[in-house]
């Protein structure tokens, strides 16, 4: 218990602004506040795994912005951080979890917790001396950044590479492939095209920033330019699924030791966790349906069997 503390103002991560520190009476750290936006902004609360002192060397690291956005994006890959996000007719972020069917790679595509084979890699992709999370499969991505104490996600659509100097590569369409760079307006995206080739019939045309330009002024660009290609990570966490829609519907058949003539199909969750699938099975000639959930990491069976009809 605290019985007496105080405060002082320093600037910790030399961003050159001070932040509020307060201390304990034995001159230990337990809360720094930053001023975002005209608010006092919880940016650091003590733990007992943690404990540092006001001139203590190690904890000028733990307190950059850098650090703190690893540790945001971290807890939201393991579903322990809200994630904003906005559809692209509405101008309202709505927070869910990162593993929630509403998050896609892509619009249309199949839902991030039920993709496989994703890959991530934290890159400065603005160049603002702080990290962001990048997720790709077969050539879509999906972008975190940690802004004003959340985490916020951009749909990048094509992305399939990250460069050295933070650039992406991307697809614009079947005959056409290019590279493109990130910025931020406040909680807005910016991307701007670098370079693009257009396959045309058979002939190519080439273009810098959306201007076209000689083969020969392209190729300069890339030698004036040289950059190393990025490496990834494959992303293997708890709630992406192990467990297909189509194994589950195996599973399901089995359980009932269904006939071809019964229909086996898979629900979505309206009622049930987005950790399951829900089978449901309809008798041919009775027309009863059954319901089952299967756990989409293991397999299992998870729920009792809840009969629908007569």
């Amino acid at each position: 218990m605290l019985y007496h503390f105080g405060y002082t103002l320093k600037d910790l991560n030399a961003d050159g602004a001070q932040e509020l520190i307060l201390l304990s009476d034995n001159g230990e750290i337990f809360a720094v506040f930053s001023n975002v936006q005209s608010q006092a902004w919880l940016m650091w609360l003590a733990d007992d795994g943690m404990k540092y002192w006001l001139d203590s060397y190690s904890f000028a690291p733990v307190f950059t912005m850098d650090y703190l956005a690893e540790r945001a994006l971290n807890a939201a890959l393991d579903n322990q951080e809200t994630v904003y996000r906005k559809s692209s007719n509405e101008d309202k972020w709505h927070g869910t979890l990162l593993s929630a069917q509403t998050f896609r790679l892509y619009y249309g595509l199949t839902p991030l917790s039920e993709t496989e084979d994703l890959c991530y890699v934290f890159y400065d992709m603005d160049g603002d001396g702080v990290r962001e999370l990048f997720i790709e499969c077969n050539g879509f991505a999906l972008l975190l950044r940690y802004y004003q104490g959340a985490v916020y996600a951009y749909e990048l659509g094509s992305g399939y590479s990250i460069n050295s100097d933070g650039t992406y590569n991307c697809s614009f369409s079947m005959y056409s492939d290019g590279g493109c760079k990130i910025s931020f307006e406040g909680l807005e995206i910016k991307i701007t095209e670098i370079w693009r080739s257009v396959n045309d019939g058979g002939r190519i045309y080439y273009y810098l920033y959306g201007k076209q330009v000689s083969m020969q002024k392209y190729v300069d660009f890339f030698e004036k330019n040289p950059t190393k290609k990025v490496f990834f990570q494959s992303l293997k966490k708890p709630w992406i699924n192990k467990i297909s829609r189509e194994e589950a519907l195996w599973i399901g058949k089995q359980y009932w030791n269904a006939t071809s003539e019964d229909s086996i199909d898979c629900l979505p969750n309206v009622d049930a966790p987005d950790s399951v699938y829900v089978i449901v099975i309809t008798r041919a000639g009775s027309g009863s349906q059954n319901e089952i959930w299967v756990d989409k990491t293991t397999g299992e069976i998870v729920s009792a069997d809840y009969t629908q009809g007569k």
